[in-house]
């Protein structure tokens, strides 16, 4: 049997190629900006509580009107809800390089535009995402998700790589033009793509907004392998996530500053080879087993990058870590896309959102007290487990106790994955349920929307 055409060589692929192009260079400059703003609010007010709050107002923005937001993505058409979420965010970039130029930027202009800026991306991603279903075809729904993932992981590598010689070439304004005139890129392209229109089955009584959001969560808990399934991702999030923010601390309590931008170049040089790789491979036939595999994989790799402050065992370990990354969330993701009807991909696309967002600021919360009050008084001399067997392994330290804590993450990531492999209802998930987006089934009316 031939091998299956590249995505560059698959005629069904040239829509969703050609959206993704234009998203990849919309991501990069969006970055950017970012990027800059980031550098702009930490210069002009010194402080790190505002520069972080403008993250926060993002998070908690998308975790209020998630639901919303995908209920509407249902109940819209998808392309012009994508159209008119990337139309307010230009505006918001076009809001800010005037207020710049002009003299009259605040810090609480930013806040504004950011939360502003939230409102439409909760609307873009579930647009976008019902419409790469709607635009890939079955088989190649891995690989198209391991290319949004090498977009993302493409735009944070070379944001700041490219931001710092923009800044002094154009500054900060120039940059937000570049990023405003991105957006109408993205637009002129979706503007020209066709993109079925998909129809919800008739029903005699159209429901309520909110009885659209419940019928998202209850489709998800009338199938109890999808809860599981579901609660595991939450339960891996978190774990994942206090690696995550612990990671800078690690790295500089064994190295410099120089060693910390190299670690960080290396783990995120690994998550772009692992997106690469998903776009390149339609994945595998079994998504259930190969996604705790990647899971118990990913523990033993933060066990290897804490067990020891050897520089070359914590870059490799960082790699390793993030190239399972892309691995890991573009097969759960086709695995949640070919089980979900095309008319609530927006809104069970919210629930998984929601679910999975709300465990990473609880990890961010938890992690420094659990490091500075928990782990670390451990692991000095003098701790209480200077001598033992696991102080000899790891060694002391003050910032030895983060190794220990990324240890015990590693081992409870393994330990879950297993149990929850072991569950019959999440083991057995990909059987139980219908695949309810196959090549099997007729396409969607091709009712074209220019």
């Amino acid at each position: 049997m031939s091998n299956p055409p590249s995505l560059i060589h698959d005629p069904r692929m040239r829509t969703f190629l050609t959206l993704w192009i234009g998203q990849l260079q919309s991501m990069v400059c969006s970055a950017l900006t970012g990027f800059g703003l980031s550098v702009w609010i930490y210069q002009r007010t010194g402080s790190a509580t505002q520069f972080a709050m403008n993250s926060l107002f993002m998070v908690v923005t998308g975790l209020v009107i998630g639901q919303v937001s995908g209920a509407i993505a249902d109940r819209w058409d998808r392309k012009r809800m994508l159209f008119a979420a990337d139309f307010g965010m230009a505006l918001n970039t076009i809001a800010l390089a005037t207020l710049l130029l002009l003299g009259r930027l605040e810090v609480w202009h930013i806040y504004l535009i950011t939360v502003s800026g939230a409102v439409f991306n909760s609307f873009r991603w579930p647009a976008m995402n019902g419409i790469i279903v709607q635009i890939t075809p079955p088989d190649r729904l891995s690989r198209a998700n391991g290319l949004m993932f090498t977009g993302e992981t493409a735009s944070s590598v070379l944001a700041p790589l490219l931001a710092g010689t923009l800044m002094v070439a154009i500054g900060l304004p120039g940059i937000l033009i570049v990023d405003a005139v991105s957006f109408f890129v993205f637009l002129a392209i979706l503007l020209i793509i066709r993109i079925p229109r998909i129809m919800p089955p008739a029903r005699d009584r159209k429901p309520s907004l909110t009885g659209d959001i419940a019928e998202g969560w209850a489709f998800v808990y009338r199938r109890p392998g999808l809860v599981g399934l579901l609660g595991f991702s939450a339960l891996s999030n978190f774990l994942f996530g206090i690696v995550e923010v612990l990671f800078t601390p690690l790295v500089l309590g064994a190295g410099s500053v120089a060693l910390l931008g190299w670690s960080s170049t290396i783990a995120a040089s690994g998550m772009l080879a692992g997106g690469l790789l998903m776009s390149a491979w339609a994945g595998p036939k079994r998504r259930v087993r190969f996604f705790f595999a990647m899971v118990a994989v990913q523990g033993v790799l933060a066990i290897a990058v804490g067990i020891s402050p050897i520089i070359p065992l914590i870059m490799a370990g960082a790699a390793g870590y993030m190239f399972v990354f892309p691995l890991l969330g573009s097969t759960q993701q086709a695995l949640w896309q070919t089980r979900v009807p095309h008319h609530m991909q927006g809104r069970i696309s919210a629930v998984r959102n929601t679910v999975s967002t709300a465990a990473t600021p609880l990890a961010f919360a938890l992690a420094g007290p659990l490091a500075d009050r928990v782990f670390r008084p451990l692991l000095v001399a003098g701790g209480g487990l200077d001598g033992t067997l696991v102080g000899r392994v790891l060694g002391t330290g003050p910032d030895r106790g983060i190794g220990l804590l990324f240890v015990v993450m590693g081992l409870l990531s393994i330990t879950a994955a297993a149990l929850a492999y072991l569950h019959p209802r999440i083991r057995h998930v990909e059987q139980e349920l219908a695949v309810v987006i196959d090549d099997k089934q007729p396409s969607a009316p091709a009712e074209a929307l220019a």
